[in-house]
């Protein structure tokens, strides 16, 4: 099924207005639409406070390499039905592989299959 022309770019849910909601992937990058019944994921790319980091000595000076950020369910948004055809600037589009993840994150409280 193309999905290309009818629903959000990305990560979305979609009302079957039955109380149902269906995950989906729209993999087209042009050509995407705000649809009243889909929802788009998308992933805040700001970053929370870094950590505190407690460093031991050591006998030479060793450069410190902060760790890379990893998602977590509050860096996850459901947009509004019908709001946006692709994410916000400054978010990031969900990437396929964890878009069932992000939607059973953001969709907890719904009807997910």
């Amino acid at each position: 099924f193309e999905w290309e022309n009818f629903v959000p770019c990305g990560c979305f849910l979609w009302d079957n207005g039955d109380g149902t909601m269906l995950i989906d992937y729209n993999t087209a990058q042009t050509g995407c639409l705000a649809e009243p019944r889909a929802q788009l994921i998308c992933h805040s790319s700001a970053t929370g406070p870094p950590s505190p980091q407690t460093n031991q000595p050591t006998s030479s000076p060793t450069p410190l390499v902060p760790p890379a950020p990893t998602p977590t369910s509050t860096s996850y948004l459901r947009l509004e039905q019908g709001v946006g055809s692709m994410c916000p600037s400054d978010m990031e589009s969900v990437s396929e592989d964890e878009c069932l993840n992000a939607a059973n994150l953001v969709g907890s409280n719904l009807d997910l299959p």
